[in-house]
């Protein structure tokens, strides 16, 4: 197969605003090809323009023989005028690559949709006087650069924001697209990108397309039949924006293509990036990606089904990640803080140990609480009573976790006593049996606990 490289790419349908690459179309079947090049020889004897040069916009035929040596290829007509992308061309890549992004606005569909666009425009600024100017192929020129300019194919002011309409019907390259964009971003102006038909499926998507929507939120635009209709209707401009709303699919993002008929008033004008937009597809994303985050943190997974013993195992190896953190704390606001009962082994009791763990860990004293169960009995007695909560007991009253405590393990009473101090809840000792009960103890030869490393990280207020 002859792989030369064809000096015409790519021709321009003057009808339908469609191009037709030259490596796609002879890649058809004889029937397909020749049937357009008998059309091509009817359009030249009669005259007529349809099919063109993407830059010159003369008439071409079709040249060569499949399976010779010269390959089959689009062709200027003989004597032709000028052209562009002729070897002996003087303009520059940028310069070529222009002339043929305004070539492709030449077409009978540009026309009639460009048209429409501003005649919707105009309802609106008659009907809802949200537009205040509309003007078709302004010249704009930019306020830094100089001798830089734009022709946007409609101009307008929506709410006094800077707005211009630019059809893409044809192959366009990335590096037109990212001039324009910068351009009008440099110029504090927004730009919508409208196409007469928008693809949603990756396979059959131009690049074209493909490298609008994905700089713009993953947003496409488009004036179909029944946007143009609904425009007449509601005396607007209508237009179909698909955007494709993230989801999690087993345990993976995915993204599900959706599609909403908008007006003007509907969309989201970012003053950062001048982008317009209807759904707001990456802050959904980071939304979504947290969530995902969550749905992964084995931490979370435990204190939703899990129970405390698997918790401070999973800490012997693992420590919280920010975002688990921030959500942890979350947790306990809205499920712990409410409460002023805990019940053991519940959600809420777990979140209250992963608090602890966390808290350890980060200052290196986990080790020291893994197989002490009387320390960590003693830090949820203290705890209740810091929080005036009743954790981890089906008692009524804080008085009684008091005298389980001093009662099973005396030699906690300087923790727990500074505790009463600190916390000011001498007051539940009504009777005075506790007082009593702290006296008798001070009175054995009990050994006092006096350098409990892991309650003075959690509690540094009982030091000393």
């Amino acid at each position: 197969m002859n792989t030369k490289k064809r000096t015409i790419e790519s021709i321009l349908d003057l009808k339908t605003g469609k191009t037709i690459e030259a490596d796609v179309f002879f890649n058809q079947s004889e029937d397909i090809i020749f049937n357009l090049r008998h059309q091509l020889e009817i359009d030249i004897q009669n005259e007529r323009k349809r099919f063109v040069c993407l830059y010159c916009k003369q008439n071409i035929k079709i040249r060569g023989q499949i399976g010779a040596k010269i390959v089959m290829h689009f062709a200027h007509l003989k004597d032709s005028e000028d052209c562009p992308i002729k070897t002996d061309s003087k303009f520059t890549k940028k310069e070529i690559e222009r002339i043929k992004y305004n070539g492709a606005k030449e077409s009978d569909l540009h026309l009639t949709l460009k048209n429409k666009i501003a005649e919707y425009l105009i309802k609106n600024k008659n009907s809802k006087l949200e537009i205040q100017k509309v003007l078709i192929e302004k010249v704009q020129k930019d306020k830094r650069i100089p001798r830089t300019w734009k022709k946007p194919d409609v101009t307008a002011v929506y709410k006094n924001l800077n707005l211009v309409f630019e059809l893409q019907l044809s192959t366009t390259f990335l590096s037109v697209i990212i001039d324009r964009q910068e351009f009008y971003k440099r110029n504090k102006t927004f730009i919508l990108w409208v196409f007469s038909h928008f693809e949603n499926k990756e396979e059959k998507r131009k690049f074209t397309q493909s490298d609008i929507f994905y700089s713009n939120n993953r947003n496409g635009f488009e004036l179909n039949k029944k946007a143009q209709q609904l425009s007449k209707e509601n005396e607007d401009l209508v237009l179909c924006c698909h955007y494709s709303r993230p989801i999690i699919n087993n345990f993976e993002i995915s993204f599900k293509w959706e599609y909403k008929y908008v007006t003007i008033s509907e969309l989201t004008f970012n003053k950062n990036t001048f982008q317009v937009f209807f759904f707001d597809v990456e802050s959904a994303k980071k939304k979504i990606e947290k969530e995902l985050e969550l749905r992964k943190s084995k931490f979370l997974g435990l204190i939703a089904n899990g129970t405390v013993k698997e918790l401070i195992e999973l800490f012997q190896y693992h420590q919280l990640k920010d975002f688990e953190k921030v959500e942890i704390e979350s947790l306990y606001k809205q499920k712990v803080s409410p409460k002023s009962q805990i019940e053991r082994e519940s959600e809420e009791l777990r979140i209250i140990w992963t608090l602890i763990a966390q808290r350890l860990k980060e200052n290196y004293r986990f080790n020291h609480l893994t197989d002490d169960y009387i320390t960590q009995k003693v830090l949820i007695d203290i705890l209740s009573l810091k929080t005036n909560k009743i954790i981890g007991y089906h008692f009524k009253k804080q008085i009684q976790i008091a005298h389980n405590l001093l009662d099973r393990h005396p030699e906690f009473l300087n923790y727990y006593e500074k505790a009463i101090e600190n916390y000011k809840n001498i007051g539940f000792d009504n009777g005075g049996k506790l007082k009593s009960k702290i006296e008798n103890i001070k009175k054995t030869e009990i050994n006092q606990e006096n350098n409990n490393i892991v309650i003075e990280t959690i509690f540094p207020e009982l030091i000393g």
